[in-house]
């Protein structure tokens, strides 16, 4: 796209061109910098599941932004007009970000698929046990709001209680053993456990 706007007649050394991919940096519009320097992207960190409903929902919420210096009056004063609260991200750590962005936004959708399916077995009704794993995320996501996740976390991992993850392990197939040890060994860390209590956790959960 940048390299046909390159071709094209409309962009002027006073022309803003910016994108709003959150993975990739001003760079990708790097084709246009003969014609413009003002150059720059917005990233709104937003979820767009449905565009309908975002168009409602956006204001108020952070967007991330970069580029070169003589665009940014522009992509602040966009964000600003759009109800959003910019912050500036380096080039350089776009695609981190993204990536972080993209753990706390896709892969908590699939964390909360993982335990419903988990719950299938059980036969309850779906309705119920959307309830029960939604109540305990968004407990979680509020009291994530206040206090930093180490002082959030509880649970058999927190308390250092071997047994019950044994017992949780044993009713669980081969493939959820294999998420369900991944995930145990990032709650260690983040419950910093002390190394014995580490490894009498880590060995009832055999692979």
């Amino acid at each position: 796209m940048a390299m046909a706007l390159a071709d094209s007649v409309a962009i002027q050394s006073n022309t803003t061109v910016l994108h709003f991919s959150g993975a990739r940096s001003s760079q990708a519009l790097s084709a246009l910098a003969d014609h413009t320097s003002l150059l720059g992207s917005l990233h709104p960190v937003f979820a767009f599941a449905d565009a309908n409903s975002a168009q409602q929902q956006l204001s108020g919420h952070l967007c991330a932004f970069e580029g070169a210096f003589s665009a940014r009056p522009v992509l602040q004063a966009l964000a600003h007009h759009a109800g959003l609260h910019a912050f500036e991200m380096s080039a350089a750590h776009k695609a981190r970000y993204h990536a972080a962005m993209s753990v706390s936004a896709n892969f908590l959708v699939t964390l909360n698929y993982f335990a419903q399916q988990m719950l299938a077995p059980l036969a309850l009704p779906n309705q119920l046990a959307r309830q029960l794993v939604n109540q305990l995320m968004t407990q979680n996501l509020a009291q994530l709001e206040k206090h930093p996740p180490e002082a959030v976390l509880t649970g058999p991992i927190q308390r250092g209680d071997a047994q019950t993850i044994a017992i949780h392990w044993a009713t669980l197939t081969r493939e959820e053993q294999v998420v369900y040890r991944i995930l145990a060994e990032e709650t260690i860390k983040l419950a910093q456990l002390a190394s014995e209590k580490r490894e009498e956790i880590l060995v009832n959960m055999p692979m």
